[in-house]
């Protein structure tokens, strides 16, 4: 066990020396660095997919592949245009001619497959009760998830002037809504959302540097890093994006993540350097020394977040993909930083580390250190009663997990402002949200033809099922004439010959295929939509199978089934993967199988804390000014793998100086005082940092940010106060001379 921590200290030896003899050069190549990515960290949004991206081994996915190479269907990535007037009925001819006019508008769009109008089919489901509302369906062409999002904003923007025009002159309004509209606009909101939480987070941030260090210099720096880190962070990710599909998640955990574990490091080394600094040591000895010690701590606390992260690559989901991603690339980014630039700034800025010095002398009183060891004292002598009051806290808060329920996408709690929002409210008040969400079914024969007695039989029975389920409003297949004119059941060419375009929409080129389309009745009911779909794939399909159809289902309720599935398959290898390897390299860092035990155990009672908060707020309705919003499958599993890397942190840097006090010889419990003592002040003023970093995301207006807000912060305070300052000392305590073994 000597030989790799041997190895780690001559390696950060070397980079100790190369540092601090050559400053400048290292202060430059970071200048240059930064200039090189500004471009990409500027321009990134444009390179990022909006929602969750996509999933492996997706059937919605799949099936969306075989709509679009083997039909003329033009309605798999579509548009709703909600026009309405106050006074006027779609009788009316102005509000046809306005009609038109938007029309030739649209139809003046490349990318513009058909349009369908009330007027074209007379569908009473494109008309409101009054008739003073209806919806066009813009069918698009074929194109990655990217294009069909920006395509938002592109014909937005062509139908400005126009809308402007009738909005004025005749009182006409429209609002463009449907999922590649309401995704653009989570992307817009999310990025809008995201620059203001990290503005809200400087200033404040400052504010407890200043406490922390005493000193504007050293209260900027790890600021410094944070933002260093940020921007080379989301050029890399600009890259990635051209390359690859890339949620927007990405740029908000990497901008929460980034402005949390940037100033963690950094105020970590710079607050060990002063410690150094108190013991008489010149700058340049004392930096070495502090990148020997605290160096290695976040080396190792790095390595251990990595692991957490690394976890969501293998969720098959995009959006986890890109979190992971751009937590990954940010922590590196972070670590190489506080180890390079970071120390180099310090060596070159000397004197000027205490400015102004008449704040560090007055600050300098403010700090808690005294607190902590006769606190941890205190603990230690009753570690059994303190252990016991604080794990029955952390059940407490913890319990209301176990009623945690799993629930789609929560569409009506979108900002009101929104105008897909706005737009999806008044097909709401239509009746006909389900629009929103078809779910489409194709079968697959294995004869040369579909159109046989035994699979139209089959394709009949099918329709026949789901219009008679409660929670669909329309069917649409080849079978819909037969529900009509069911004399005609054994005149096949004749029903063609009178609904060709039924045919040319529903049948595949080959005609081996066919498409039977299904409307909800609301979108209210998406949560049904999505079992019901469950169901068809495990009961229909089997017994579609045997008749010699395959089914395929698609959709956004597939896709989110589709979703749903690859979390709750993965999650249990990624949970058990990212605890066996976070315990691993604790064991690697401290040396001792049962203090990594036992911050395995306690790193998940701070999960259990975060779950119990996100169950308490969000599903509960704790908080007043908070409606109680969905909790979608990956959110529990996002929350494990963040903060199974963040809440190490504390971790490492409590035991690390708790093994340092232990072999230079004191004892069990003098060591853990010592550690707790030299580490108090740090880790709370980090722990403060992370916090306010997160409770600033709790402001973000998209559910799944809010909800990691509240459970990253929840969790970095509990473990930094409740779990590190209480159970540590009662744990190492009861663990006596068996931590050492």
């Amino acid at each position: 066990m000597n030989t790799p921590p041997s190895l780690l200290r001559r390696g950060l030896n070397a980079l100790a020396h190369h540092v601090l003899n050559h400053p400048k050069r290292w202060l430059l190549s970071w200048v240059l660095l930064l200039l090189v990515a500004l471009p990409g960290f500027l321009t990134v949004n444009r390179f990022l997919v909006g929602g969750n991206g996509g999933v492996t081994s997706s059937q919605a996915l799949h099936t969306k592949d075989l709509l679009e190479a083997r039909f003329d269907f033009p309605y798999t990535s579509n548009y709703l245009l909600v026009i309405e007037h106050p006074h006027l009925t779609l009788e009316a001819p102005a509000y046809r001619q306005a009609v038109e006019k938007i029309e030739k508008v649209l139809r003046s769009q490349e990318d513009t497959r058909a349009i369908q109008s009330w007027y074209q089919s007379q569908d009473e489901m494109m008309r409101s009760a009054d008739g003073k509302r209806t919806y066009l369906l813009i069918g698009q062409t074929v194109a990655a998830s990217q294009k069909l999002e920006l395509r938002t904003g592109e014909i937005r923007a062509a139908l400005a002037p126009l809308l402007k025009e009738l909005h004025q002159e005749a009182g006409f309004s429209a609002y463009m809504t449907g999922m590649n509209a309401v995704i653009y606009d989570i992307n817009k909101v999310t990025s809008a959302s995201t620059a203001t939480a990290e503005k809200q987070v400087f200033g404040l941030t400052l504010v407890i540097l200043l406490l922390a260090f005493g000193s504007l210099t050293g209260a900027l720096l790890p600021l410094l890093m944070a933002v260093v880190a940020m921007v080379l962070t989301l050029a890399i990710v600009a890259v990635i994006a051209q390359l690859t599909m890339v949620s927007n998640y990405a740029q908000s955990i990497s901008s929460m993540i980034g402005l949390a574990v940037g100033i963690d490091y950094a105020l970590l080394l710079v607050w060990r350097l002063r410690q150094e600094r108190e013991k008489g040591l010149e700058l340049k000895e004392a930096l070495h020394q502090t990148l020997l010690t605290a160096g290695k701590s976040v080396i190792f606390a790095g390595g251990t977040f990595l692991i957490g992260l690394g976890g969501l690559f293998f969720s098959g989901i995009t959006a986890l993909f890109s979190i992971g991603l751009g937590g990954i690339l940010i922590v590196v980014v972070s670590v190489a930083a506080s180890l390079t630039l970071l120390p180099a700034l310090l060596l070159l800025l000397g004197p000027w580390l205490d400015f102004p010095k008449t704040w560090a002398t007055r600050l300098q009183n403010l700090r808690p250190s005294r607190l902590w060891k006769p606190l941890a004292y205190h603990v230690m002598r009753h570690p059994w009663v303190y252990g016991s009051a604080s794990l029955a806290i952390v059940l407490a808060i913890s319990s209301p997990a176990l009623m945690l329920q799993i629930r789609q996408f929560d569409m009506p709690n979108l900002p009101d402002r929104l105008e897909s929002k706005q737009g999806f409210d008044r097909m709401i008040q239509m009746q006909v949200s389900g629009q929103m969400i078809p779910l489409f079914l194709v079968l697959e024969t294995q004869k040369p033809s579909l159109l046989n007695a035994e699979d139209l039989h089959q394709l009949k029975r099918v329709h026949a099922q789901l219009q008679a389920n409660p929670l669909i409003e329309r069917v649409i297949s080849l079978a819909t004439p037969l529900q009509e004119h069911p004399d005609l059941a054994n005149q096949l060419p004749l029903i063609r010959l009178l609904t060709p375009n039924l045919f040319n929409l529903l049948l595949s080129h080959d005609e081996k295929l066919t498409l039977i389309q299904v409307i909800p009745k609301k979108l209210g009911d998406f949560d049904e939509i999505v079992n019901l779909c469950r169901d068809l794939r495990l009961q229909l399909g089997p017994e579609l199978l045997k008749q010699g159809l395959t089914l395929h289902t698609g959709g956004p309720p597939a896709l989110t089934l589709d979703y749903n599935e690859a979390t709750f398959s993965h999650s249990p290898q990624i949970l058990i993967g990212v605890v066996i390897a976070t315990w691993l390299v604790l064991l690697f860092s401290l040396r001792s199988w049962l203090i990594a035990f036992k911050a395995i155990l306690l790193n998940l009672c701070s999960v259990a804390v975060s779950y119990g908060v996100i169950t308490l707020i969000f599903q509960e309705g704790l908080i007043p000014g908070i409606q109680t919003q969905a909790i979608m499958a990956y959110v529990p599993l996002l929350l494990f793998c963040l903060i199974f890397g963040l809440s190490i942190d504390y971790e490492v840097f409590l035991m690390t100086r708790i093994r340092e006090a232990y072999e230079s010889g004191e004892s069990n419990e003098e060591a853990t005082a010592t550690g707790i003592r030299a580490t108090g002040d740090v880790i709370t003023y980090a722990a403060l940092v992370m916090g306010l970093v997160f409770g600033a995301f709790t402001q973000v207006e998209i559910s799944i940010i809010k909800q990691l807000g509240f459970g990253l912060a929840t969790a970095i305070l509990v473990d930094a106060t409740l779990i590190r300052m209480v159970l540590v000392p009662a744990f190492m305590k009861i663990g006596g001379r068996w931590n050492w073994r």
